[in-house]
């Protein structure tokens, strides 16, 4: 007696169809962004991603960010109350990103948990920490202050960077679905 489901009818299926639109249509959704702004910074981190993949063909993030002399770790860590917020984050000085584990197998799961396979393949720990890590390096990369703004970019970078094929906001909504639990 397992689940009777269709092929498209799995909760994680619904989050990615809302999620696999053009990232200036996902920023809008989520943050009313304008959408000239939008097109413009997401336009500005594609080109960044698709120069990176130019230069260095299809290493990892990791080893991209060691080329620039940014460190990257793994911790395990928590905030608000015990649930898990970021999936990674970064230092400008020294450079460095720190990928949060805890997230990174929380976001996992909440995938496997919401899934029948076939949508799980951008979902395994290993995707999910090259989606942060490209993430986090566009912000060593670009030097700005965090903003919203330069959360979209970020966005828009590791999507182009990794190929992913929906916006990275679907980890934070996995995330966010998993802590109301």
């Amino acid at each position: 007696m397992g689940k009777e489901t269709t092929l498209h009818d799995t909760p994680l299926d619904k989050l990615l169809r809302t999620y696999a639109d053009a990232d200036e249509i996902v920023f809008e959704r989520a943050a009313g962004a304008e959408a000239e702004a939008a097109a413009e910074l997401c336009r500005g981190a594609r080109r960044r991603a698709e120069c990176l993949r130019r230069r260095f063909g299809g290493r990892r993030a990791a080893e991209v960010a060691s080329t620039y002399g940014v460190e990257v770790t793994s911790a395990e860590w928590e905030t608000a109350g015990g649930r898990v917020v970021h999936l990674a984050e970064c230092s400008l000085r020294p450079p460095r990103i720190l990928i949060n584990a805890a997230a990174i197998k929380t976001c996992a799961g909440a995938a496997r948990e919401m899934s029948w396979g076939h949508e799980v393949q951008w979902f395994s720990e290993g995707e999910i920490t090259e989606i942060a890590t490209a993430h986090e390096l566009f912000h060593v990369l670009d030097r700005q202050p965090s903003s919203a703004v330069a959360e979209f970019a970020a966005h828009a970078f590791a999507r182009a960077f990794t190929g992913l094929p929906f916006s990275p906001l679907l980890y934070h909504e996995l995330l966010r679905v998993r802590s109301v639990r």
